[in-house]
Formats: C-alpha cells, structure tokens, sequence
C-alpha cells in the first residue's frame, strides 16, 4: 500500500484469505487455534525478523491492545500503529477500566446507593419514541429527556 511493501502473517487455516493474496509477502505462524499462531507474541515477533519488517500493525483484536506485543515490537526498533505503542495500549486499558467504574457508579445511582451526580441533568430513555438517536443506544429507537 502507498508504494511501501506489506507483508502478512496467517495461520495454516488462513492461507488463502484475502490479506495473505494482497500482500507482497506473507509467513504462516501456525495452525489455526489462535492461542498458536496470532496470540503467539514469539512467532509474531520472528515473522518481523526474519522479513526486516519496519513497521507493524497489530490489527483490531488478537495482540492491538498487548502491552507486552507493544514493548517486544519497541525494542525490535520497530514502529506500531495505530496505538502507538505500549503508552498507547496502556492509555486504552486505562480508558477500558475508567469506563467499566463509570458504569458501576451509575448502576449503583440507579439502584439509589449512590447520590445522583452534582451539576448533570437527570436523564431518562423512553423507547415509546420513534427517533433513533445514535448517540444514546443505537437502532432502539430511544431518545434522551431532560428532566
């Protein structure tokens, strides 16, 4: 892509996806159980050696978001996206963890153990409307009233 060769990495059960044909190379990692191929950091990390990959993108899943994948890859010398390496995955772990508190503050709100938040507008779902508003569920066809 952008004049800059690629390289895949596939399982056995892999070989002839879409990806592996694209590429200007591609190294199989293993059989097809993820815990032996793609979420093996060693072999990823060979399959970056042995082609003098420059960069490396971890794609969406598997190791993106591995802190240790992130810190391997920085001390080959070899440049991550689109997290931007381990402080990039660490910031998206603490993101996922700040999030799931949130939502446990707001269940124990909801269940009246916990104070409503200070300087907020209460807000309510009422799935009688017909708006579908992306931003407050999605297709459940719910819209937000302030109280």
């Amino acid at each position: 892509a952008h004049g800059i060769p690629t390289v895949a990495i596939y399982s056995t059960a892999d070989v002839k996806s879409a990806h592996v044909s694209l590429a200007d190379e591609a190294v199989c990692i293993g059989p097809p159980a993820s815990s032996e191929s793609y979420l093996d950091i060693d072999k990823v990390c060979r399959a970056i050696e042995e082609t003098g990959a420059e960069g490396v993108h971890p794609g969406y899943g598997f190791l993106s978001e591995n802190a240790r994948f992130a810190e391997r890859v920085e001390a080959m010398e070899v440049n991550e996206g689109p997290h931007g390496g381990p402080t990039g995955v660490e910031t998206n772990e603490e993101k996922k963890k700040e999030k799931k508190k949130e939502k446990e503050k707001q269940k124990q709100r909801q269940l009246g153990k916990l104070p409503p938040r200070r300087n907020t507008p209460t807000t309510r779902s009422s799935s009688s409307s017909s708006n579908n508003n992306s931003d407050d569920g999605g297709g459940r066809r719910r819209r937000r009233i302030r109280i």
